[in-house]
């Protein structure tokens, strides 16, 4: 089903609020090439940082609740299968559809000299558009608002009714649908605060790119599906094993390799579990979910 600003049920989109939301509107509804007129993009603002901060943020947590919803799809989906559908509903065309359905692409703020009908038509460019303004919106709610909104969206398009106020946390998901569990920070307005982005071995610092995937979404990729993507992208990618300890009671680590850096870690007795754990961490840290 496609979603129109008149489809009946459209859930309202979060607010944007708080002491900061001026300069987190202007931020995210700005053309990057805009900033160098008010500072580098790249400079951490207090608060969420950044629209490349909150777009890390965004697509997380909105793939976080594609994930749960379609876990619990039926007739249920292989695991490659609930990637699949993850990816579809919270990339391309859909992202298109649902700035549409917002009439977002029209607050997006634009050079003079760049033509909106080409903008606006750039998937990549719009996809990194609507991650930050779901970003946005975590930030000034909570992540569980946001979620069930992005329930309610799933919902819409797979043509389940949403009753007024089936759409909260509190309140009963859609039939066939469990409420997905919070991710484990909430927004700007709560106590808590986004663990800072780790690198895929562990390491703190810049570069991490995505933060650490919950186990819940790292189960379903497997080694295959990796190097699919692998090939897709048109990357180099290779692993290397190490044992270590006595032949009775092995360790293995395993080292995914992409284009010649290390993107992902695993360590087990097994091999082939070593480098299962490799390929999933690699798989985030490329930022492929």
């Amino acid at each position: 089903m496609i979603i129109t600003s008149s489809s009946p049920g459209l859930p309202p989109l979060p607010g944007i609020h708080g002491d900061d939301a001026n300069d987190l509107q202007l931020d995210i509804y700005t053309h990057p090439s805009l900033f160098s007129y008010n500072g580098s993009p790249d400079e951490l603002k207090p608060g969420y940082g950044n629209t490349q901060r909150l777009a890390e943020l965004g697509v997380q947590v909105l793939r976080l609740a594609a994930t749960q919803y379609y876990f619990s799809y039926h007739p249920l989906l292989k695991a490659n299968e609930l990637v699949t559908k993850t990816l579809e509903m919270t990339s391309g065309d859909k992202v298109h559809e649902w700035l549409n359905a917002y009439d977002l692409k029209r607050k997006f703020t634009l050079p003079r000299e760049i033509s909106s009908m080409h903008v606006h038509a750039d998937t990549p460019e719009m996809e990194r558009y609507f991650y930050t303004i779901v970003g946005a919106l975590t930030y000034c709610n909570n992540a569980s608002v946001v979620v069930s909104w992005a329930i309610s969206l799933f919902s819409l398009s797979e043509g389940v009714k949403i009753e007024d106020g089936d759409t909260t946390m509190g309140e009963a998901p859609p039939p066939g649908y469990p409420a997905p569990p919070l991710p484990g920070y909430s927004g700007s307005n709560q106590s808590q605060s986004p663990p800072s982005p780790v690198h895929s071995d562990g390491r703190s610092g810049p570069g991490g790119g995505s933060q650490e995937p919950l186990p819940s979404i790292m189960n379903v990729i497997s080694v295959a599906y990796v190097n699919e993507m692998a090939s897709k992208k048109k990357v180099s990618i290779d692993y290397h094993q190490e044992k270590t300890g006595q032949d009775h009671n092995p360790s293995w680590t395993v080292r995914c390799v992409i284009d010649g850096e290390e993107r992902g870690r695993g360590t087990a007795t097994k091999a082939k579990s070593a480098k299962e754990e490799a390929a999933r961490r690699a798989f985030f840290a490329m930022g492929w979910m």
